[in-house]
């Protein structure tokens, strides 16, 4: 399977968790994780995904905010341990001055690791409107993601992803 495994759309001011336990078996390297992808690039950009090749645990492309557990907390994943992994959206006041966040959260080896609120950035005045500014940008699909190395990767995933309301507010 490569691509997204399981899709929905939200719009700037939805407020929103995606959340998924997630282990990684197989014979060959590739990519497993979660995406919040932007309007212009649905089925690839805006990643949290773990690497089986480097271990590396990272959040990136699209729209969202750059962190890596790896940079920061040394963190690595190894294939076939469980992880879990969790996005929280919040558009806050869509604006320069009270900007969208986003919170990534991990679950590994009986440990909690958080990037805590990163707000975004101003994205494409050319795109406001209709798709948003300080925001995911309208619409976004959330889901997730799978990419093996090659098409005759073996993998296997068992990928649980729980989409809901975020919880309350910090």
């Amino acid at each position: 399977m490569t691509g997204t495994a399981l899709r929905a759309v939200f719009f700037n001011n939805s407020t929103y968790r995606i959340a998924a336990d997630l282990t990684v078996t197989g014979t060959r390297s590739g990519d497993a994780g979660l995406n919040i992808s932007p309007w212009w690039s649905p089925n690839v950009d805006g990643v949290f995904r773990v690497t089986t090749l480097s271990g590396e645990i990272a959040c990136y492309g699209g729209r969202l905010p750059f962190f890596s557990f790896t940079g920061t907390f040394g963190l690595h994943y190894v294939k076939g341990h469980a992880i879990r992994l969790a996005m929280t959206y919040r558009p806050n006041g869509l604006s320069a001055v009270f900007p969208a966040t986003l919170v990534y959260d991990v679950e590994y080896d009986g440990a909690s690791y958080t990037s805590g609120p990163l707000p975004f950035d101003q994205g494409n005045p050319a795109e406001y409107p209709p798709h948003g500014l300080w925001e995911i940008l309208t619409p976004s699909n959330v889901g997730g993601h799978v990419m093996p190395a090659s098409k005759w990767a073996q993998h296997q995933q068992r990928f649980r992803p729980s989409l809901g309301p975020a919880p309350s507010p910090w």
